[in-house]
């Protein structure tokens, strides 16, 4: 369970990164 939770907040982490760098390139 805590590791699902870790993966989660890694992926939501990742998701929020790509998206600011995505925006700051367009």
């Amino acid at each position: 369970m805590l590791s699902f939770m870790a993966s989660a907040l890694i992926w939501t982490v990742a998701g929020i990164s790509l998206g600011v760098t995505h925006r700051a390139v367009s």
